[in-house]
């Protein structure tokens, strides 16, 4: 755990638009609330949806203004490396893994992420923290697919 570093490199949108739109630069570490955890992302879930986000379409759905520079990433695992004083649910060094679809203060295509701590879970034993970035977003969706078919 140690020092928590002030910057972070992250890929980030500068506008929406293309692929070629993602850029990797440095950028100031997300501050951290009292009901928070700071996570150092191990792995990114990547899905169809991020397109779609990437584009724009997720802000103009749900009539959003986010600020830019803007991080994307749903989903992921990591370490948690800070808490909120109001965090209770994990401990430093645990490995977790959670969503982070729309979060304000950025998703996990960056070197670390800053998410809610009522959304953040510890990783399964006999899960990797490889499998459980997909779990919250691409696994719940190919559930559901199954659910609907079944």
């Amino acid at each position: 755990m140690g020092n928590i570093p002030n910057v972070m490199n992250a890929a980030v949108l500068h506008r929406f638009g293309g692929p070629e739109e993602l850029i990797y630069q440095e950028m100031n570490m997300p501050k951290l609330g009292q009901e928070e955890v700071l996570i150092e992302v191990a792995y990114a879930g990547v899905g169809e949806w991020d397109i779609f986000e990437r584009q724009g379409g997720y802000a103009k759905l749900f009539d959003m203004n986010p600020e830019f520079p803007y991080i994307l990433g749903s989903e992921g695992s990591g370490i948690v490396i800070a808490k909120g004083e109001k965090v209770t649910s994990v401990d430093l060094g645990d490995e977790i893994y959670t969503p982070a679809f729309l979060n304000p203060k950025g998703g996990f295509y960056a070197e670390y992420t800053v998410v809610n701590a009522k959304y953040v879970r510890k990783i399964p034993k006999g899960l990797t923290m490889q499998e459980a970035a997909v779990i919250s977003g691409v696994g719940i969706t190919a559930l559901r697919g199954l659910e609907d078919v079944l």
